[in-house]
């Protein structure tokens, strides 16, 4: 993998799940499966989505090689979300010791501005989680 992207479900929806999604995605949008392949509750419960193994459907063009991950709301997030979101980004970080991570907006060519929250300092935090032999290339560029 070499990109992890951020989501927002964009709903206001307080009790969303990855089920909700996956009913848009497959029988509104006509997919095979859920786009993303994480899910976060309000509540901070993580539900896997479609399986890493598969490609997602989430950023148009950018889709290959990229897991992505989508917080339940659209600017409403709460801390236990937060606090998962960290949790899983260490594992996937440990996974894809190369991934970028980034924000559904800044691949986005419609005006997007997903996944609605300010995500730079989990970019410098996703940066300093990198094993030392990328932090020692990554010093030389």
């Amino acid at each position: 993998m070499t990109k992890v992207f951020l989501h927002c479900s964009a709903s206001p929806n307080p009790s969303q799940d990855i089920e909700d999604i996956r009913r848009i995605h497959v029988k509104e949008r006509g997919w095979n499966d859920v786009g993303y392949n994480w899910f976060i509750k309000q509540d901070g419960t993580i539900q896997q989505g479609r399986d890493e193994r598969f490609v997602p459907a989430a950023v148009e063009h950018f889709n290959q090689e990229s897991i992505h991950i989508c917080l339940a709301g659209f600017d409403n997030f709460k801390p236990p979300q937060f606090e998962s979101l960290h949790s899983l980004l260490k594992i996937k970080r440990a996974q894809y010791p190369y991934a970028t991570l980034h924000g559904h907006r800044e691949f986005d060519k419609r005006g997007k501005t997903c996944p609605n929250f300010d995500y730079s300092e989990l970019v410098r935090w996703w940066n300093e989680l990198a094993p030392a032999y990328l932090q020692r290339e990554l010093g030389r560029s």
